[in-house]
Formats: C-alpha cells, sequence, structure tokens
C-alpha cells in the first residue's frame, strides 16, 4: 500500500513536470520504471525507446515515454524475454498505434487476449522485479 502512495505521488509529481514542459532525467526514469540507466541506453541503441536530446546530448523523458517503458517491461516479462522479440512487437505496436491512444490501453489488449491476472492499475505487478543478486533500494515501485 506504501508503494502505491509513493507511486501515485510520483505520478502527480510527472504530470505537473510535463505539464509545465519540464521533462525527466535518465535517473528519474530508471527509479521509476525499474530498470537500470544501462538498460535505458540499450533501449535507445535499438530504438525501443527513444528519448529527447538536449543540446549537451543528454536524453530526456517524456510522460509519453514511462507508459512506452512499461510497455516494453511488460512485453519483455510477459511475452518475451529476447531483445528481437521485444523489438518486433512494439515496432508492430507502434505501426499500428492511433496517435491520440495511449500504450496503456494495448496492454490491457494483450492481458485480456493473454487471460493474465495482472491489474494494470497496480504498476507494481508489472514493474516489481526479482532480486537476484541486486540492490533493490534504488527502484521506487
Amino acid at each position: 500500500m506504501k508503494n502505491q502512495t509513493v507511486i501515485n505521488e510520483l505520478r502527480n509529481e510527472i504530470s505537473k513536470k510535463i505539464n509545465t514542459e519540464i521533462v525527466i532525467s535518465t535517473s528519474e526514469i530508471s527509479k521509476i520504471l525499474c530498470v537500470s540507466q544501462r538498460t535505458l541506453r540499450l533501449w535507445d541503441e535499438n530504438k525501443l525507446l527513444i528519448p529527447k536530446r538536449t543540446a549537451k546530448n543528454r536524453r530526456h523523458y517524456t510522460k509519453e515515454d514511462i507508459e512506452k517503458g512499461i510497455l516494453i517491461i511488460f512485453v519483455q516479462r510477459y511475452l518475451t524475454n529476447k531483445l528481437e522479440g521485444t523489438k518486433y512487437i512494439i515496432n508492430n505496436i507502434n505501426k499500428t498505434k492511433p496517435k491520440k491512444k495511449s500504450y496503456t490501453s494495448y496492454i490491457n489488449k494483450m492481458i485480456k487476449e493473454l487471460g493474465l491476472d495482472i491489474d494494470l492499475n497496480d504498476t507494481t505487478q508489472i514493474l516489481s522485479r526479482s532480486t537476484r543478486g541486486r540492490k533493490r533500494n534504488t527502484c521506487i515501485a
């Protein structure tokens, strides 16, 4: 319950930042999505999650990037754990995705089709990860 409160507060902070055109840094989004910064760089290199760049070539992310990151994590954890499979699925979704719809509608559709018991409103179910030898305290979810 405590994690869900933290996530809701974080979502409110993020929406305030995005409304004022401030974007999210790599370290912040890595904590939000519970992935390493190296993973974010790999996603950028493989054109899965392409952030905006500053004049100094730093990566900055938006709210839509967070939604897309959650979609990538969902695909990797529940559909395929290979990068090529993830790229294939994400590219197909990007081709068919209408501009106004969010990625969460596609995740909901996949959850329903696969018959998975996942509540998308509880983001901790998708973002939680095993601790297999890793420190868990850097993750917000």
